[in-house]
């Protein structure tokens, strides 16, 4: 026997009636199987991101891509980070993850103008007297807004807020100040 094996065995003949039950559980245990070829999902996951935008764990199974449901994180980590295109995570209304190409929107996203304008306008600090909401309306926190109409919506939308909350438009730039 190798000295592991018999350290091993040494420990084990130190232990408690309940305690060598519990080793024996675990080495009868069946040992998890891993799934190590991925290689043919992230080719057809790519195809699928190429011509509709965005992609789930579900409907990759869904679509026939994996024989299973690929975990959520296992999805992410074996699937969509060996995918060389830009993709944004993106919450779902049915609680879901969908992998976005940057810049689009898929249908059932949560998207709509005033989740948006909800969650600009809480990040924003109202108890300042001048308030610059520039950094807020950012197309990098907030890709959607690259798109020229939608920005230009959503900054109308957030200057009606901050009018609400008795702040004034000074400049274009998007400063404001508030009214006393």
């Amino acid at each position: 026997m190798s000295k592991k094996v018999d350290d091993f065995c040494k420990s084990f003949d130190g232990l408690s009636t309940k305690e060598k039950e519990e080793v024996r559980r675990y080495i009868s245990q069946p040992r998890r199987r891993y799934k190590k070829d991925y290689e043919a999902i992230i080719i057809k996951v790519k195809k699928h991101i190429l011509a509709h935008g965005s992609i789930t764990n579900i409907e990759a199974h869904d679509l026939g891509f994996s024989d299973r449901v690929i975990h959520s994180t296992t999805f992410k980590r074996c699937v969509i980070d060996k995918i060389d295109l830009d993709l944004v995570k993106m919450g779902l209304s049915n609680r879901r993850v969908a992998y976005v190409l940057k810049g689009f929107v898929p249908e059932n996203s949560l998207h709509n103008d005033e989740d948006l304008v909800s969650n600009i306008m809480r990040r924003v600090d109202l108890t300042q007297n001048l308030v610059n909401l520039l950094p807020y309306v950012d197309s990098e926190q907030f890709p959607i807004l690259k798109e020229d109409s939608i920005r230009h919506r959503i900054v109308q939308m957030v200057v009606r807020e901050m009018e609400k909350n008795n702040y004034t438009l000074t400049s274009s730039r998007l400063d404001f100040e508030r009214r006393i």
